[in-house]
């Protein structure tokens, strides 16, 4: 269908949908006992529905990951938190012209290896149930949440692999009713990745109260904000803020003084397990947690994740060791000293993810065996194609799709697959 046309102070993105259960690049999200320091995406998360009336004209509240664009980034970059006015049309087949609206907050970064995303602005829209893991960068749904496996598996195929939306979508398989919600608030729409127009707006405070922070929550002590975004328990809408309700909320004038119950004793006291207003992982990590760490600081902290790779400046380089490491990205190209002399390449042919572009990486592009390691890629080529590449749109562009993929779609929206 012909994109929307934006009103003034308007301007349009395109959008998908996801819920692979990760933690997220926002910290909104909690960490499963037994897991370590694997977080999940909270469930508060799932789209609810809007207050009446609400001032946005909104038919519900939810959260995405959006594109660099937008301010999004790897780690709690200038996007986390802030939100968008996006409304869009139906386009499932069947249900075409419902135009609705939402305020989305971003939660998560969606980075420039999904097409869409590196193309400019772009809502990934959270919808438990409807992640796509033939596409997903990070789906670790079945080992971080088994228990709702079933739910999150319900819907990754709709309008995947038939083009009728009234199949392949289960949400009924879900436990939880927040992440059941979420996923028949989201189905109700029958968005199949429509284009947006969309405005940034201050947050309504039923978004601003849903938990994002570090250190990460834990699931003993979970915030009510993480676990759900339902009003009383009764049904999806915005959480009643109150003294007593166990969240420190600033917006609504609490603070250690105003509030002792949610906010705590104003009187710093490290060690009793909470991590009040006054402290923070540096002044008191038995309460806060350690804090993450800080490359260049001279301590190469492998319990925090530093090493040669992410933090030479602390750890030194990993290329001189004699040890050919790929998980650090050694090479024969990159680290001759540690991996030796590359040996001669198979003339212009390298690793592509899309059937387009060659991979930036020395060790797929080697040759054909290294490149069969490298995920979902072929070996194909260099520049053998100028047409469109894995993902690309091609609703207008039937049989510019390059090498063996093909145009699967319908009528209003087709991706080379």
């Amino acid at each position: 269908p012909t994109p929307p046309t934006p009103t003034p102070g308007t301007f349009t993105a395109t959008t998908t949908r996801y819920w692979d259960c990760s933690g997220g690049a926002c910290g909104c999200s909690f960490l499963p006992t037994g897991l370590g320091n694997e977080p999940v995406h909270c469930h508060s998360n799932a789209m609810f529905t809007a207050p009446a009336n609400n001032e946005y004209g909104a038919s519900f509240y939810g959260a995405a990951a959006i594109s660099a664009s937008l301010g999004g980034g790897y780690w709690m970059a200038e996007g986390c938190g802030k939100c968008w006015r996006v409304t869009g049309t139906s386009n499932a087949a069947g249900y075409e012209g419902t135009e609705t609206t939402l305020v989305l907050k971003g939660t998560n970064f969606c980075p420039d290896g999904n097409p869409m995303c590196g193309a400019g602005a772009h809502f990934d829209i959270a919808a438990p149930g409807f992640d796509v893991t033939a596409y997903s960068f990070a789906h670790t749904c079945p080992e971080r949440e088994p228990e709702e496996a079933a739910g999150f598996a319900a819907c990754g195929n709709w309008l995947i692999t038939n083009n009728d939306p009234d199949i392949n979508c289960d949400c009924s398989l879900f436990n939880d009713g927040v992440l059941k919600a979420g996923c028949e608030n989201f189905y109700s729409l029958k968005w199949d990745n429509p284009v947006v127009t969309y405005e940034e707006v201050d947050c309504p405070p039923e978004l601003s109260a849903l938990h994002c922070g570090y250190p990460y929550a834990t699931e003993v002590n979970m915030p009510e904000t993480c676990a759900s975004n339902l009003d009383g328990g009764d049904g999806p809408g915005g959480p009643d803020l109150y003294c007593g309700d166990g969240i420190c909320t600033a917006e609504i004038g609490e603070d250690c003084n105003t509030c002792v119950d949610d906010c705590n004793s104003c009187v710093e006291e490290c060690g009793d397990g909470i991590c009040s207003m006054a402290e923070a992982c540096d002044s008191c990590p038995s309460d806060c947690g350690v804090c993450p760490p800080v490359c260049g600081d001279g301590y190469c902290d492998d319990l925090a994740g530093e090493d040669c790779n992410d933090c030479s400046e602390d750890c030194g380089s990993c290329c001189i060791d004699r040890s050919c490491d790929s998980k650090y990205g050694e090479t024969c190209s990159s680290c001759a000293t540690d991996c030796g002399a590359c040996p001669p390449t198979d003339g212009d042919m390298c690793c592509s993810s899309n059937s387009k572009d060659c991979l930036d990486s020395d060790w797929c592009n080697e040759n054909e065996a290294n490149c069969a390691s490298c995920g979902d890629a072929v070996w194909m080529e260099e520049g053998s194609c100028n047409g469109l590449g894995k993902w690309e749109a091609c609703t207008n562009d039937q049989g510019t799709c390059c090498g063996s993929l093909s145009c699967q779609g319908d009528q209003y929206y087709a991706q080379c697959l």
